[in-house]
C-alpha cells in the first residue's frame, strides 16, 4: 500500500465546527483502502507524540530500520503513542497498526516545536526567553494561541449553561512578565515558597499562549468540580492536579486548564492520567 505524506491543517473533532491543528497527516491516493490516519506532535526538542486515529488494538512507532521507540493501545478507535527521537533534527518514522504501516517524518525543528499543540514546559524543561507564539485577543487584555482561545469560547459557554460562570484571571504571559511575577512571589513568601506556586521565568506554560487561569475555579467550588470532569470535552485538562505535585512541582491548581485538544484531552482522560509528563512518558520534573 502506497500512503502520501501532505503537509495540511487536520480537525481535532468533536467541538462544534472543528478547529484545526497544524501537524503532519497522512492520506491515501483515491481507491485505497482505509488507512489509520496518523498526525505528529513534537513534546520537546527530543519527543514526539504520535496521534493515531481509525484503528484498534496495539499500535506501534518504530524506525524504519524496525526499532521500537513506542508502544500504545488504541481506546475508542485512537491511540496516542510517544517516542524519543533525535533531538532538534526531522527522523523517518513508521506507524504500524493492525490495518497497515504508515510512513511519516517527524520534526523536532525549532519551527515544529514552536507551533505544536502539545508542546511541554515544566521546571526541568525551558522555553527560551525570545519564544513568543501567534496571538489573539481573548477578551480585554488577555491573549491566547487562536485555537485555545476558539475553545475556550465553547468552555465557558458550556460552563454558563450548566450555572458557573466563569472568565480569565490569567492567560498569555510573556518571559518577562512571567519574571516580574515569580520575583513578587519571592518577596512574598521567599524562594522556596514562590517555586511551589510560581513558576520560573521560561519555565511557565503561560508562556505558550495555551494556558488558562479560571475564574472561580477554586478548591470544590462547583466551577472547579465541573471543570475537572468536562473540561476534556473541549480539549482542555487541569494541568496540576491534587494528584500530581510530586510530578509537577506545582501545589493543587484545580483553575490553571491547558489546551491540548480534543483527542489528546479524551484519551487522557479515559486513561486516568495525571499529568502531562506521565502520559508522554517524560521525566518527572518537580524541582529545577
Amino acid at each position: 500500500m502506497t500512503i502520501e505524506l501532505t503537509r495540511r491543517a487536520t480537525l481535532a473533532g468533536g467541538l462544534a465546527g472543528g478547529l484545526a491543528l497544524l501537524g503532519w497527516a497522512a492520506t491515501e491516493p483515491a481507491g485505497a483502502a482505509v488507512a489509520p490516519k496518523v498526525t505528529y506532535y513534537p513534546v520537546t526538542s527530543s519527543r514526539v507524540a504520535v496521534l493515531v486515529s481509525g484503528v484498534t488494538g496495539s499500535v506501534r512507532v518504530q524506525t524504519l530500520a524496525g526499532q521500537v521507540l513506542g508502544r500504545g493501545t488504541a481506546l475508542s478507535g485512537a491511540a496516542i503513542v510517544s517516542a524519543t527521537v533525535p533531538a532538534n533534527t526531522t527522523t523517518r518514522l513508521a506507524v504500524v497498526t493492525s490495518t497497515g504501516i504508515v510512513q511519516l517524518s517527524a520534526s523536532t525543528t525549532t519551527a515544529a516545536l514552536n507551533a505544536s499543540l502539545w508542546r511541554v514546559a515544566n521546571k526541568r524543561i525551558a522555553l527560551p526567553s525570545s519564544f513568543a507564539p501567534a496571538l489573539v485577543t481573548a477578551t480585554g487584555s488577555f491573549r491566547l494561541r487562536r485555537d485555545c482561545a476558539a475553545a475556550y469560547g465553547y468552555l465557558r459557554q458550556a460552563a454558563a449553561r450548566a450555572g458557573h460562570p466563569t472568565g480569565f484571571t490569567s492567560a498569555y504571559r510573556s518571559y518577562a512578565g512571567q519574571l516580574s511575577l515569580y520575583n513578587s512571589y519571592v518577596r512574598s513568601l521567599g524562594p522556596a515558597g514562590a517555586d511551589r506556586q510560581c513558576a520560573r521565568a521560561g519555565h511557565s506554560e503561560h508562556q505558550l499562549g495555551l494556558s488558562i487561569d479560571l475564574k472561580g475555579s477554586v478548591g470544590t467550588s462547583a466551577l472547579a468540580q465541573w471543570i475537572s470532569a468536562n473540561a476534556w470535552r473541549y480539549g482542555f485538562i487541569v494541568r496540576y492536579p491534587r494528584t500530581a505535585t510530586a510530578v509537577t512541582g506545582f501545589e493543587w491548581e484545580p483553575w490553571h486548564v491547558r489546551y491540548v485538544g480534543l483527542p489528546l484531552a479524551a484519551d487522557f482522560t479515559r486513561r486516568k492520567a495525571a499529568a502531562l509528563e506521565t502520559y508522554f512518558g517524560l521525566p518527572a520534573a518537580p524541582t529545577y
